[in-house]
């Protein structure tokens, strides 16, 4: 392992690997987010994260879809749910073929954010992981899905 990871002041050399790995995601992570937070301004990287989550989905996502697609509990993902249905961003309606679930879908204003913020944070990014190649990418995208499935099965 590199020397220094994280500092002069911090010995790591008795932790397992694993213990060092799982301290650099997190190191990652909330450098990551302080990043995301500092560039989007009026939202933050969860919110952000939650309204890109959006997207992706084949038909409109329930909170429990976005819960599982973030990562999260559904009481995490309501509380974004509602900070985004109050500020705007989102909507949600009665599904249709089942009334106990409400879909979520992206107002005009959180199109025209995500459309207004997409070349600035697609820089950033490729800026951030300009340091990983192609194949190191692959490497780290199925290390982490194995990792991601690992802890879900728990």
């Amino acid at each position: 392992m590199k020397n220094n990871l994280f500092g002069e002041k911090v010995s790591y050399e008795n932790f397992a690997p694993p213990f060092v790995l799982i301290a650099l995601m997190s190191r990652f992570v909330n450098r990551y987010q302080s990043a995301a937070n500092a560039f989007f301004k009026e939202l933050s990287w969860q919110q952000m994260f939650f309204l890109n989550g959006v997207t992706l989905f084949k038909e409109a996502p329930s909170i429990k879809d976005m819960a599982d697609f973030l990562g999260c509990t559904h009481q995490n993902a309501n509380k974004l749910y509602a900070k985004l249905l109050q500020d705007g961003y989102i909507v949600s309606q009665q599904d249709g073929n089942d009334r106990r679930k409400q879909r979520i879908y992206l107002t005009d204003k959180a199109q025209s954010f995500l459309a207004d913020n997409k070349v600035g944070s697609s820089e950033s990014v490729k800026e951030i992981f300009s340091v990983v190649s192609d194949d190191e990418m692959e490497i780290l995208i199925d290390a982490m899905a194995k990792l991601t499935e690992s802890v879900g099965e728990k």
